[in-house]
């Protein structure tokens, strides 16, 4: 099957009810800038994101068309894989990180895959599935971008996600690239 569409969506409608706050014209100038600059490098990098992708789960992708609903960074929602919203930084590359992120967790919401997942403990939710999925974003990511990028851009993402720890995280992710070297064989196959 082709690669998925990835449409990238904003507007009032989104923002509306993610915001803290009624944003002010110099929010709305910053996020539809922040918006064009997003398009253009998704553009430059999305195959080779949803192929690498692709390529490391074993697996091709079952959906024709993914919406990108982008969200300021000050709302009060967090990225998430479904509906897929993305909370736009300044930081172009690291929203790649975050996307690619947010695409992989989409693999995980298909029962196909989950069988196959058995051995390794995945759950929908939970410390290890996240951390797989984490390894899984460092890998593709590296392909995109470079090891060295990747690195700098997994040290900003420590500072800003709160939401898990970080440092269970990353021994998670170096226990998982020592089981499950992608380099050989893809996960699912």
């Amino acid at each position: 099957m082709a690669l998925p569409n990835l449409n990238v969506v904003s507007g009032n409608e989104v923002s509306r009810f993610v915001l803290k706050q009624r944003p002010t014209p110099e929010d709305t100038i910053k996020f539809r800038k922040l918006k064009k600059s997003f398009v253009q490098i998704l553009k430059n990098h999305k195959s080779g994101i949803l192929k690498n992708i692709e390529k490391l789960i074993g697996s091709a992708w079952k959906e024709k068309d993914i919406n990108i609903y982008l969200i300021p960074e000050n709302s009060r929602m967090p990225s998430i894989a479904r509906p897929l919203i993305l909370k736009l930084r300044e930081n172009q590359e690291l929203n790649l990180l975050f996307l690619t992120h947010e695409l992989i967790h989409r693999f995980f919401f298909y029962d196909s895959y989950l069988k196959n997942l058995k051995e390794l403990s995945l759950e929908k939710s939970g410390d290890n599935a996240h951390a797989y999925v984490d390894y899984l974003t460092i890998e593709v990511m590296k392909k995109v971008l470079g090891k060295t990028k990747v690195d700098k851009l997994r040290k900003l993402e420590k500072e800003i996600v709160t939401t898990r720890n970080m440092e269970l995280y990353d021994r998670l992710v170096g226990m998982y690239s020592k089981k499950y070297p992608l380099d050989k064989k893809p996960l699912i196959k």
